[in-house]
């Protein structure tokens, strides 16, 4: 027996009705698809305001001195975080994704994992941080944020759920509310206490509020979760899960491990604070490419599944913007960034902004990382992720070993350049391998028109900054059309916005 309109029936525009049926579900999965990535990056670009604010009122507020403190206890513990969280968000994704039911099960294994993972990393990073610090308010420090680990973790745990289920806006209502709390208390911290310790303390308060609340919403608006411990499947789960999450502990090392080595390695606090600053310039400014590759992995993902050639053109373009955004950034930075360091942190920040230009240069290869993380997630190879992202992080601590003592804080900024570019390097060899990578020509023609742009940059600098930055940028633009770098479809769409500008 049949209800509604039969199956040949024809509406009176001329559209079948299981015709009609199917396009008003596509539309609205597409639509709800479109949502679910504003939210992201809406979620994601409260996120990054936010950190620019904290880091801008924090840096002035309590001086080079103690924001260097705090800034290698941030470090400290965000090296850790990975560990708590050991890879377990995209089979998360995936399991949910594939089938409601089997994903709740997946989720109370995931929770049973996470709750032994958290605790124990919280507790390892906290005695470990006491164990290398140098003064009783560093040991305190660390014992707030490993309670901070713990929100934190927590939170993006629930992220993770919201991300499963496909319910994005509860992230983005809990970045307004709480990344706005945290710049406010930690500002009132500041200016009332002027003790690192108390910012800290608000600090950690804020993020296990928004992890408890985060797993409460979780709890009341998706799935109970019931931790359940079945080993043979918790296994399965961590033999697949580990390799990622490994990968993202390396590839955190190669952020953070550059300010952990340097404080351990005896600098002044206010050094260590001066190159966070250059490390948080760097990250926001990434935080583009790495929304776009968040928003971006299930498209791609689903190219990889089709077998079509849209995950390479992904990568190859993500490759390009790289050059040309991290070149742009940093010969921008060579112009006026020592100027607007100094306007927006005060003097104590000299040698953050001194040097702000050669750290920008690792947004290529960082920018590059991103997009060769997601295309090899995408295709199932999370233990060649690990792989790269270890001998990144391996070359980065190298290199700074070997260059922070005759070059000092120079030394710990082209150490960091040198384990993303490793990192970028054998990625992009191993992309080429699995031919992944399309247009690997192009590489060497951005080499060519951004040392044309440095050249002509370096020679009109000494006059005047500012107009050899102008002239540098339109090279650099022109260059990359010119040289064919830039696709025909890809001009005629830039040369149609020239003219509707012009």
């Amino acid at each position: 027996m049949f209800h509604g309109t039969a199956p040949g029936l024809v509406h009176p525009a001329g559209i079948p009705e299981q015709h009609k049926a199917i396009n008003l579900r596509l539309s609205k999965g597409y639509r709800s698809v479109l949502k679910n990535a504003a939210f992201v990056y809406a979620s994601l670009l409260i996120n990054q305001v936010s950190r620019a604010v904290y880091v801008v009122v924090l840096a002035r507020i309590l001086g080079p001195d103690l924001y260097g403190m705090l800034s290698y206890g941030q470090a400290w513990y965000l090296a850790f975080l990975p560990l708590a969280l050991l890879g377990m968000g995209p089979l998360l994704a995936h399991a949910v994704g594939r089938d409601r039911e089997e994903g709740a099960r997946i989720a109370n294994l995931v929770a049973s994992i996470r709750i032994v993972t958290i605790l124990v990393t919280a507790i390892v990073s906290g005695v470990m941080g006491i164990s290398v610090s140098d003064s009783p308010a560093v040991s305190t420090l660390m014992i707030v944020f490993a309670i901070a680990l713990v929100g934190r973790a927590a939170s993006l745990w629930a992220d993770e759920m919201y991300q499963a289920y496909e319910v994005n806006r509860f992230s983005f209502n809990q970045a307004k509310v709480f990344r706005t709390t945290e710049v406010l208390l930690g500002m009132v911290l500041a200016l009332l206490t002027r003790d690192v310790v108390w910012v800290a303390v608000g600090h950690a308060l804020v993020w296990v509020a928004q992890g408890a609340w985060g797993l409460f919403q979780v709890i009341r608006h998706l799935q109970p979760l019931a931790p359940r411990w079945h080993w043979l499947e918790v296994r399965l789960l961590l033999i697949t899960g580990i390799p990622l999450g490994l990968s993202n502990v390396f590839g955190g090392l190669m952020i953070q491990g550059g300010i952990i080595l340097y404080k351990g390695a005896g600098a002044e606090n206010e050094l260590v604070g001066n190159l966070a600053i250059n490390v948080q310039a760097l990250m926001i400014l990434g935080s583009l490419f790495v929304a776009l590759s968040r928003a971006a992995l299930p498209a791609v993902s689903r190219s990889v599944a089709r077998g079509d050639a849209n995950h390479r053109i992904y990568v190859s373009v993500m490759i390009r913007s790289a050059f040309v955004f991290g070149a742009l950034a940093a010969v921008w930075a060579l112009a006026i960034g020592a100027d607007i360091v100094k306007l927006v942190l005060g003097p104590h920040y000299q040698t953050a902004g001194q040097w702000l230009w050669l750290m920008l240069w690792g947004l290529v290869p960082y920018i590059i990382k991103q997009a060769v993380t997601n295309a090899l997630v995408a295709h199932g190879s999370y233990g060649l992720t690990m792989w790269i992202n270890l001998v990144g992080a391996l070359s980065m601590a190298a290199a700074v070993l070997v260059l922070i003592e005759p070059y000092g804080f120079a030394g710990v900024v082209v150490g960091m350049l040198v384990g993303f570019t490793v990192d970028a390097a054998f990625g992009l060899l191993v992309m080429v391998r699995m031919k992944i990578l399309d247009h690997v020509a192009d590489i060497p023609k951005l080499a060519a028109v951004l040392a044309l742009m440095v050249s002509i940059y370096l020679a009109v600098a000494s006059y005047q900054p500012l107009a050899a930055a102008i002239l540098a940028t339109v090279v650099l633009v022109f260059g990359v059309i010119l040289s064919g770098i830039v696709r025909g479809n890809e001009k005629e769409a830039i040369w149609r916005l020239i003219r509707r500008r012009a």
